[in-house]
């Protein structure tokens, strides 16, 4: 395994910008083999343009990589704790002016944030609070959650889909013992699953 997965799988990531490669061969694994134009169902108007990828062919090789690609995805993408999310956003609403509700209608409304946003990692939902008040045209208004749903996706589309990538390659791959990888799980538990068995991984090649 290279150094670069032992220090990303230790170290905490935190932020879009540390959605980087463990290795120069998951980069190539990764990346994209062309873009195309989106265009809505009548074709008249263009939507996005997106990067075509077909999976690569892997080998065991390539696993370790792979795995601590993964942990950092995981860590990358775990969810926002409840309390932090609901202190960001209520900062956010207190730039705006409100007439004082009932504590069972403010529970409720605390209710619909959480269920919207809590999905996302605390740097998205940073990422998001900073652009609204920073939008020229939207800053003047009090978001809604949904609001903020829209930039947290868009924050962690690119995360999303390497870990997409990564679990796609990770299930052509069966393990040591002949089970092939679960990619389908994901998660603090599944981070802390890959974790093991990249040591486990090291640990097998230094004896060997």
């Amino acid at each position: 395994m290279s150094a670069e997965v032992a220090c990303l799988t230790e170290r905490s990531v935190g932020s879009a910008r540390d959605l980087v490669a463990v290795s120069l061969r998951v980069a190539q694994l990764l990346g994209g083999t062309g873009r195309h134009a989106v265009f809505s169902d009548d074709g008249n108007t263009f939507l996005d343009v997106r990067e075509d990828w077909r999976p690569p062919a892997v080998s065991a090789a390539d696993r370790a990589d792979l795995m601590g690609q993964a942990v950092a995805l995981e860590r990358l993408l775990a969810p926002i704790e409840r309390g932090v999310l609901l202190a960001r956003v209520m900062a956010l609403l207190a730039h705006y002016r409100q007439d004082a509700m009932p504590p069972e209608v403010e529970r409720a409304l605390a209710v619909d944030w959480v269920e919207d946003l809590g999905e996302f990692p605390r740097w998205a939902v940073e990422e998001a609070c900073r652009a609204w008040r920073r939008d020229p045209k939207r800053y003047r208004f009090r978001p809604l959650p949904g609001d903020l749903r829209q930039l947290c996706q868009q924050a962690v589309a690119r995360p999303l889909e390497w870990r997409r990538r990564v679990n796609r390659l990770l299930a052509t791959l069966a393990e040591p013992d002949g089970r092939l990888a679960r990619p389908e799980e994901s998660g603090p538990a599944r981070a802390l699953e890959l974790q093991q068995r990249v040591a486990r991984l090291v640990a097998t090649k230094r004896r060997s």
